[in-house]
């Protein structure tokens, strides 16, 4: 007999359903960045598309220049994605199994202090 070989499904449905949010909004960041130093660069802002057509280094300077700044569009995409999920959780109406809204508890002794100006 045959053993079936185990292939993940194209696309990453292998993946868990967080992993490929994470992976999916990083591509997104990265996209973003590829067109963010197209744009830098053709717009050619502050001399910087000149500098690097003239410049020996130049294809290396553009890939440092798009990695870093894919690194920090990726990054960003994903934190504003993990930081939607509890707004998806409260606007499906999913409730804490405490009975609260799911937000956490709101500590109001750290809200009765106001600060007041001191006479110099």
């Amino acid at each position: 007999m045959r053993e079936p070989k185990h292939h993940a499904p194209p696309g990453g449905a292998g993946l868990p359903p967080l992993v490929r949010l994470l992976a999916r909004n990083a591509a997104f960041g990265f996209l973003v960045a590829i067109c963010f130093v197209a744009a830098m660069l053709l717009l050619d802002i502050n001399g910087l598309g000149t500098l690097i057509l003239h410049s020996p280094d130049g294809i290396i300077a553009t890939f440092a220049l798009t990695f870093a700044t894919g690194l920090t569009f990726g990054g960003v995409q994903m934190g504003i994605a993990i930081m939607q999920l509890a707004d998806d959780d409260a606007d499906e109406g999913a409730a804490d199994p405490g009975g609260g809204s799911g937000r956490g508890h709101r500590d109001d002794t750290f809200y009765r202090h106001r600060l007041t100006a001191a006479a110099v």
